[in-house]
């Protein structure tokens, strides 16, 4: 009985290597995890693999794998770490391709055939068994063998990190092995040739692959570069020719290389680059009001450091996709007793973005504050929540375009490191109403831009902050039209809708559930004209208006086009107040709600009259300006304040001084009244000259017009005065011998016409209540 058991047992092992027990893949093109490319039996999508795999394809294992043999016959990409630690290990067949981009490790074998290529974007670790390589193995990171490890290498092993070989056996030939990196740490017992130094470095191996296949394939993978390279012998300007290599100053088409050899490199203005490759503890440092942008590829290894002020910010721009954008610190400094809205524009790569220490005030924790703006419940309410040593609730993070209000007392420096946005970036609201976004990217982004954003539920318009006299002011911004309430020093018509970097806006949602995304595309390149939607170039009749108290200002605009609504509309932005209460506010309404961009339908009538509403906080005489450059000549413009009784024709003066009195909000104070500009017969006209020789005088007073009319004029009849409104309708009619008549004008608000004929000679002039 015992001996037909074992020879039972010894039949089913043999068995169990027929190929319906392993695990052989298609011919085809797909991934690990999908049932449809392997034949017969199916491995386990986590990874764990208990039986032989054979890949015949070009198969991707998205994650970690943890097999036992693998044998590729065509090509095997795993998206993850790769533990190699039992049965034969990693068999690579003649031709066959493997990249692992995380680490592979073990202490299971390793062959790669003739024409084969390994490459590993992580650490190759053997702790046991044999690594035969006949043909291509690329190690980005660092290589390490222990004593238990036999290395027969007659391919080509090369290297970018520190390579360690603990004993164990190493043969090769010396332009088998190259170690790429001037700077790596080389470990091995003094009968090893690498610690004799029989291995080749990246100048060998420039050398000795020059133009070849495997020269191509190393640089494609960021492991190499050629290009300009920083010596920095002679200072740190990077226009400075003796700092170069062959004394040439790169331009936009150029790639760069930088050491952590001589001077570190500091950027003075605006630099463009096709490449940047930062080596192990290199440094580049952008100055406060520069600019880099990098349009091909970046290999960062080392740090980018950007020095701001409050008042000249540093920008970068990097490619949407490249070998590794690495670290990047950002040192902005702000001056004392300034109080800012600001969000980071990167992320620590572990653990997000430490709240309280990028922004917690080091100085004085009692009068320095620092606020972030939160929705603490989940009902959609952002509240500004103070932070503290521990963060909010214990939560020491910043969340995704998330902002931070800070007053420091004193002078503060923000200095913090992460790793940069490289996609896109989405943000979700939970209920109608303002919020503040943050801009995630080093560079501005444009609110116009049509392809860089999606906005769910989201208003066109934006609301941003400028500085004036020491004070925060909000500018109005509409998307959908591209029109704006105030132009703000250092800014031209590309650049109102920017959104700077460090800096954040305000929005509104629409929608009870609303988002808004940004893409890398909505960056603004200073080496190009940022896109602008075709909104920009539609031409409106349009009303600009400033109310300036001397001190601060705001604005608002009325515009007119067939598109427009009188009810709200895209067109419209609604009034955001600003904090200050020195700010002389102006505005318009729309079914009593505040606006300060208010759209309405193109101009037909012959007379409309719009209430301007006013909120003033101090005592301080404030000068309203009207801006009619871009408003047409076929309409007056009177300004008629109700307190006074002024009227003001704005195409002779643009501007009207008043003083507030009553504070806060006020709607009946101000109208403007746009008057049709109508022929007059040239009959009429020459009277109307005669008269100008004050036969007959017409004053405009607050509720009447008074008429003085000289005694020639009425020795034979009687005066006769008729009051008309601008349609032309009568409204009364008076006859008079008086030389001076007080004519009382009709109780609505409005502009009317006053005819006056006397002895022959007609008047008619324009009045207004």
């Amino acid at each position: 009985m015992r001996k037909f058991y074992l020879i039972l047992l010894g039949w089913f092992m043999g068995v169990s290597a027929f190929a319906g027990w392993n695990y052989i893949s298609k011919n085809v093109t797909g991934n690990f995890e999908d049932s449809e490319i392997w034949e017969e039996t199916i491995p386990p999508v986590d990874g764990n693999v208990d039986r032989k795999m054979t890949i015949n394809g070009t198969i991707t294992r998205n994650g970690d794998l943890n097999p036992v043999t693998v044998e590729v016959n065509d090509s095997f990409l795993v998206a993850g770490n790769y533990a190699n630690n039992r049965w034969s290990g990693l068999i690579l067949n003649n031709g066959a391709y493997v990249e692992i981009f995380g680490d592979l490790s073990g202490s299971a074998g390793i062959s790669v055939a003739k024409d084969a290529t390994l490459i590993v974007h992580g650490n190759l670790s053997s702790t046991g068994s044999s690594l035969k390589v006949n043909g291509d193995v690329i190690v980005i990171g660092d290589f390490y063998t222990s004593s238990n490890t036999q290395v027969q290498n007659n391919g080509n092993l090369i290297v970018g990190g520190d390579f360690t070989h603990n004993g164990g056996g190493l043969k090769a030939k010396e332009d088998d092995i190259y170690i790429l990196n001037p700077d790596a740490q080389i470990t091995g017992p003094s009968w090893s040739l690498v610690e004799k130094g029989e291995y080749g470095t990246l100048t060998d191996f420039l050398e000795d692959e020059q133009g070849s296949d495997l020269a191509d394939l190393v640089e494609s993978i960021g492991l190499i570069t050629s290009g300009l390279q920083w010596l920095g012998t002679y200072s740190s300007e990077w226009n400075n020719a003796n700092n170069w290599e062959n004394q040439e100053v790169p331009d936009a088409a150029s790639k760069v290389i930088i050491t952590n050899s001589g001077i570190a490199p500091v950027i003075d203005g605006d630099v463009t680059l096709e490449k940047l490759t930062l080596n192990t503890s290199a440094t580049l440092t952008v100055n406060p009001g520069s600019f880099l942008e990098i349009t091909g590829d970046v290999n960062n290894k080392g740090t980018i450091i950007l020095k701001s002020t409050n008042d000249s910010l540093a920008s970068l721009m990097l490619p949407e996709t490249m070998t590794k954008s690495g670290l990047v610190n950002v040192n902005l400094s702000l001056e004392a007793n300034g109080k800012w809205y600001l969000t980071a524009p990167l992320k620590d790569q572990d653990a997000g973005k430490p709240l309280v220490e990028w922004f917690y005030p080091d100085n004085d924790a009692d009068n320095d504050w620092v606020y972030i703006l939160r929705d603490p419940d989940g009902d959609g309410r952002d509240n500004w929540i103070r932070v503290d040593e521990d963060g909010v609730n214990g939560y020491r993070y910043l969340q995704d375009m998330e902002n931070v209000a800070a007053w420091y007392k004193q002078e503060k420096v923000l200095d913090y490191s992460g790793n940069v946005y490289a996609s896109e970036v989405q943000k979700t609201f939970n209920g109608k109403g303002y919020y503040m976004i943050g801009n995630p990217y080093l560079s501005a982004i444009d609110w116009d831009n049509p392809t860089g954003w999606v906005r769910d539920g989201i208003s066109a318009t934006m609301w941003s902050f400028f500085d004036h006299n020491g004070e925060r002011l909000l500018q109005t911004y509409n998307n959908s039209t591209g029109v704006y309430t105030i132009f703000p020093k250092g800014y031209d018509e590309s650049t109102l809708s920017h959104i700077p970097p460090y800096q954040s806006v305000w929005i509104k949602a629409e929608k009870a559930i609303a988002s808004l995304t940004v893409k890398p595309s909505a960056r603004v390149s200073q080496s190009e004209v940022p896109l602008k939607s075709i909104a920009q170039h539609i031409s409106y009749n349009l009303i600009r208006i400033e109310a300036d108290n001397g001190y601060l200002l705001d604005g608002a605009v009325i515009y007119f086009n067939d598109d427009f609504l009188v009810d709200a509309g895209p067109e419209d932005s609604e009034k955001q107040f600003n904090s200050s209460a020195s700010t002389p506010e102006v505005y318009t309404r729309i079914n009593d709600m505040a606006y300060a961009i208010n759209g309405l339908p193109e101009l037909d009538t012959d007379t409309l009259e719009i209430p301007l509403s006013v909120r003033n906080r101090i005592d301080s005489e404030v000068t309203l300006k009207f801006y009619l450059e871009q408003f047409a000549d076929g309409y007056e413009l009177y300004l008629l304040d109700g307190e006074t009784g002024a009227i003001t024709n704005l195409r002779q003066q643009n501007n009207y001084v008043y003083t507030p009195v009553e504070m806060g909000d006020v709607h009946d104070r101000f109208v403007l009244c746009l008057v049709k500009v109508k022929e007059v017969a040239t009959a009429v006209k020459d009277i109307v000259e005669e008269s100008q020789q004050f036969d007959i005088n017409i004053i405009n007073q607050r509720d009447y017009a008074l008429l003085q009319i000289s005694p020639d004029l009425l020795q034979n009849a009687e005066a006769n005065i008729q009051v008309l409104d601008l349609s032309g309708h009568l409204v009364k009619t008076i006859q008079t011998r008086a030389t001076e008549t007080h004519i009382d004008l009709p109780n609505k608000s409005g502009v009317y016409m006053l005819r006056v004929s006397a002895g022959g000679v007609v008047k008619t002039e324009k009045v207004a209540r």
